[in-house]
């Protein structure tokens, strides 16, 4: 598979989670297992690599509604994170 087509599924998972085509805990599932299970470590270039780092690590403060302490230590809910997303997604080009 070309670095192109690996960043294209990437891509369209991006999205499709924007688009709420896929839900949130959908797109963790789809992105996560991709990015770090199949992704190969050159697939990409060093700045789409950190773009796509980005997302995938984020992914790691999610959660449905996080408690008040959970906020604290920085967790955002689903809709911030798509929010987040927004921001981000003009980067990838």
């Amino acid at each position: 598979m070309s670095d192109e087509e690996h960043r294209a599924i990437l891509m369209g998972s991006i999205d499709a989670v924007l688009g709420r085509r896929i839900s949130v805990p959908g797109f963790r599932s789809r992105y996560y297992d991709y990015y770090v299970d199949v992704l190969p470590e050159s697939a990409l270039t060093d700045a789409d690599r950190d773009l796509f780092a980005a997302v995938q690590e984020k992914l790691d403060w999610v959660d449905e509604a996080p408690d008040a302490e959970s906020r604290r230590a920085g967790w955002i809910d689903y809709d911030e994170f798509i929010a987040w997303l927004r921001v981000l997604r003009p980067r990838f080009g």
